[in-house]
């Protein structure tokens, strides 16, 4: 007696030179019900590299470690590098990402290496978006850039520019999530400075009062 096989699974095993992979494979006779799981390992090749960073980190002799296009900096690698001399390099296509051992504060915290930038009139905007604290200072470097910004500048929640150090390296130290803009302008220009335009008033004043005094001896004469 035969029975008909609607549907049934079985796991794949894919690799290359990189990785092996374990795929859940749903088979049906109904072409809308064949679904390939494959989602969820993504999520655990991720997860392995970082571990495998963080161990990396742990057991390195070497005070440099350098990767590429890691999609999120995880607590257990930062608890690695916090309170050592030890200094990881992310390499992107358009920028770089350096964390000093010695920069990191809090280590609970992740950091989320995306940035959005965009090019503007006179200059250049950093966007880094994150809902938490950040852990400490990170230090980003911009490539492919050529032109010679002079000020660096962020964008706080009064939409005012508050101008920062800056060694026109391309290199942005930064401790707070935000808006960052480099640009080949002072923006700003030129404000007044209370306590100057005090001194001023003062010192005439001050002027004024001699003169009178002086003038005064010469009528009583």
């Amino acid at each position: 007696m035969s029975h008909d096989i609607s549907s049934g699974s079985t796991s794949i095993i894919v690799s290359n030179e990189d990785s092996t992979t374990l795929v859940n494979v749903i088979v049906s006779t109904d072409a809308e019900k064949t679904t390939n799981h494959n989602n969820d390992n993504i999520s655990i090749k991720e997860s392995d590299e970082i571990d495998d960073l963080a161990s990396k980190i742990k057991e390195s002799t070497d005070n440099h470690i350098t990767v590429k296009d890691l999609s999120i900096i995880s607590s257990d690698v930062l608890k690695e590098l916090y309170g050592t001399d030890k200094v990881l390099t992310i390499k992107y296509q358009d920028y770089n990402i350096i964390i000093n051992g010695r920069d990191i504060i809090n280590p609970i915290n992740e950091i989320n290496p995306e940035l959005k930038i965009a090019i503007i009139d006179n200059g250049i905007t950093v966007d880094y978006i994150s809902e938490c604290e950040m852990p400490g200072a990170i230090t980003i470097i911009l490539k492919n850039h050529q032109e010679h910004y002079k000020h660096l500048y962020f964008l706080g929640n009064n939409n005012e520019y508050t101008e920062l150090g800056y060694n026109s390296d391309y290199r942005i130290k930064i401790s707070s999530p935000g808006q960052y803009m480099l640009s080949t302008k002072n923006i700003n220009g030129f404000k007044i400075n209370i306590v100057w335009v005090l001194s001023i008033l003062g010192i005439l004043l001050l002027g004024f009062v001699i003169y009178i005094f002086t003038k005064k001896k010469y009528w009583l004469w």
